[in-house]
Order: C-alpha cells, then structure tokens, then sequence
C-alpha cells in the first residue's frame, strides 16, 4: 500500500511471542496532532501519545504533514505519513502478512515495557539471557561480565575484559572454556580489579571460534557464562562501512539510527551497537521511545546503573 511504509529491523533470530495484553499496536512515536477513537462510531477524537494502545476496531487520523509509528504485539512498525483515516483492523492485516520468524529484540523489549511487562533493566535482562542461552544458576548474584558483551565479535590487537565490582570484593576468578559444557579450561587466573586485558595474538585465540569465559569472586560460585568470538580486522571494518554508509544522507532519522544499531547487534558488534543506539536517542532530542531503546541496549548488556538512567516508567 502507497499510504503506509512497513519497516523491517531483523536482530537477534529468536522465538517470541507477543505478550502484550489484548491491543495490537502501541504508538511508538509520532509527529503533528495525531488522533484516534477506540470505534468507527464514536463522534469524538483523542489525542494519540507515545505509547497510547491500540484495539481491534479503532481508527487513527492523520492530518497533513503528520507521522504515526506502530509497534505490532509481532515487533513490526508501520509508519502512516499520507494524511486520511486507517481502520486498525485493515492494518493488523498488512503486519501479519510479513512473516513473523525474525523479531528484533529491542522492539520486543519496547513492547513488553509500553505494555508494563518488565518492571525494571535486571528483570528485562533476566528474561533476555534466558531466550538467549546464556546461563545463569540459582543461589548466586546477578552475572558481573560487562565487556565482552554476550554474544560480542571481537576485533583489534587486545581483548579487554570488564566485570562489575562485587561488594567486598578484591580478587576476581577469570575462566576461559573450550566449549560450552566447561569441561575443558582454556586459562584460570585470579586477577585483583575489575578488568583484565589480553593479546588477540595469544595462541589459543582463533579467528571465526567462539570462546566461553566466566568472572566471578574468588571462592564464590560461578554464577553465569558469556561469550564472544574473534573477528579478522579487515572483515569487521568491511561490515562497519557497509552500515555507516546507510546513514550517509541529510534525511537521516533517528529511526535510521536504531535499524543501523540492530544491523550491527545482530551481527555481533555489541560496542558500536551501542554507539549508535545513543546517537538515536541523542537525534531524536531525547524522546521517550528511544531513551527506552537505548535502556535495553544498555540492560542487554548487563550495565544495569546506566540502563537504570534512561529507564522511562
């Protein structure tokens, strides 16, 4: 359809269910006076706000130079930019004609927090290492990895190694495995701080192998495992010029921003992910809807005191 443009953000391929209540869109954002009305037959108009639900049998009006975005309860977007009336039944019918396999994560964070699903970053990462694998045992604290993000591609001459400070804590057990069954160490070092740096150049570091590594405090149990594989320098800057070159034009929107960010979360690029989620919400002045983006950026990556900051109630 002319009238609507459907925008895709393909991420982190997970199974997912929509768990969002009853409504089928949420307004994510929108520019101008836009209104609506929960039925066809009711006379009077509502403002539309960030965030506003949407049900089966509304209608939204969008005037002359006015923009409405849609998060779908299956994490796709639709933008309205013609002005005229759009029956929310006729555009559930265009959202679930795109396949529904390949969600984003970000979007289907934004969908379970407009809809007051999570009540805080620790909780929305709790639920986000669990789809994504990650394992955390019972009886202990939260995981302390910072950098490597999990799941993080890693390139340069050193790999440094982050994790957070435990309370009354100084020395740190830092395990490289094999595999992810941990039965094979790979390197066991006690390390006083919070940080520990290696060559990329060591032997044991290869180019396309995942390696698996825990932090935790010395004498304390394991709580959790991350990973992150090695990239060639050549190849990670080949793939980070294809996506700066996307944002090489005087339309760019913060939205552009956020599709460039899935881009390179998807592809492993946990850092400049980062980096570009901020620029969106910086771009967009600090809306609600991308300071929630880029919270679940920061809680994806388990930096709990800085996700806490941007956190939008």
């Amino acid at each position: 359809m002319k009238n609507l443009i459907i925008i895709f953000f393909a991420l982190l391929t997970i199974s997912l269910r929509a768990n969002g209540g009853d409504n089928e869109f949420v307004a994510f954002s929108l520019k101008g006076k836009v209104q609506y009305k929960n039925k066809a037959a009711d006379k009077a108009w509502t403002a539309v706000a960030t965030k506003t639900p949407f049900y089966k049998g509304a209608v939204v009006k969008i005037g002359k130079g006015e923009e409405l975005v849609l998060l779908h309860k299956n994490y796709k977007t639709i933008k309205l930019i013609k002005a005229g009336e759009y029956k929310i039944d006729n555009l559930i019918k265009e959202a679930e004609k795109q396949p529904a396999d390949e969600s984003t994560a970000y979007l289907q964070f934004i969908w379970k927090e407009f809809n007051k699903k999570h009540k805080d970053a620790e909780s929305y990462h709790s639920e986000y290492m669990q789809t994504k694998g990650g394992v955390e045992r019972s009886g202990c604290t939260r995981p302390l990895m910072l950098t490597p993000v999990y799941g993080e591609k890693k390139h340069g001459e050193n790999i440094t190694l982050t994790w957070a400070q435990d309370s009354g804590t100084t020395t740190y057990t830092v395990v490289f495995f094999e595999n992810e069954n941990e039965d094979t160490k790979l390197l066991e070092l006690d390390v006083n701080g919070t940080s520990l740096t290696l060559s990329a150049q060591t032997f044991w570091f290869r180019p396309g192998k995942t390696y698996y590594w825990v932090a935790y405090p010395k004498g304390k149990p394991n709580c959790a495992r991350y990973t992150f594989s090695i990239i060639k320098d050549e190849e990670a800057q080949a793939f980070l010029s294809g996506i700066a070159k996307q944002l090489e034009t005087y339309t760019v929107t913060a939205l552009d921003y956020v599709k460039a960010a899935s881009q390179l979360e998807e592809a492993g690029y946990m850092q400049e992910a980062g980096e570009y989620y901020k620029n969106a919400m910086v771009l967009s002045n600090y809306a609600d809807e991308f300071k929630i983006i880029y919270s679940g950026w920061l809680a994806r990556a388990g930096n709990f005191e800085e996700a806490r900051k941007w956190w939008v109630a």
